[in-house]
C-alpha cells in the first residue's frame, strides 16, 4: 500500500505487513489514549499511545512515534503489539495527553 504526502509530491510504503493497521494508526492519532513527549539530545518526539481490542476480544496496542522538525509533526515509525511490557517501556518522559476515562 502506498500513502501520498502531498507536500513533497511522493509516495510512501507501508511496509513490514502494517498496511492492514492504516486505519488504526490514523485513529491513534486522532484520538489516542496518552501522548507521551521525549527530549532527546534536543530532538523532540511523542509516543501517541492506544489500546484497542481486536476481532478475537484480545487486548492489542497500537504505538505511534512522531518527530518535531521544522515543518511540524512528522511520522517516523508506527507499531501494532500484544507486547504490553514493550508499549510500557515507550511510555516515557512526560505525558502531556491522557484520554479521560467514564466513571
Amino acid at each position: 500500500m502506498k500513502l501520498y504526502r502531498p507536500r513533497h509530491r511522493s509516495l510512501y510504503n507501508v511496509g513490514r505487513g502494517r498496511a492492514r493497521y492504516v486505519k488504526l494508526f490514523a485513529d491513534t492519532l486522532k484520538d489516542p489514549d496518552e501522548i507521551w513527549e521525549i527530549t532527546q539530545s534536543g530532538r523532540v518526539k511523542r509516543h501517541y499511545v492506544k489500546a484497542v481490542t481486536n476481532k478475537k476480544g484480545e487486548r492489542r496496542y497500537v504505538l505511534m512515534v512522531c518527530d518535531r522538525t521544522e515543518n511540524g509533526w512528522q511520522g517516523t515509525t508506527a507499531f501494532y503489539s500484544k507486547a504490553e511490557g514493550y508499549i510500557e517501556k515507550q511510555r516515557d518522559g512526560e505525558r502531556v495527553y491522557k484520554k479521560m476515562r467514564p466513571g
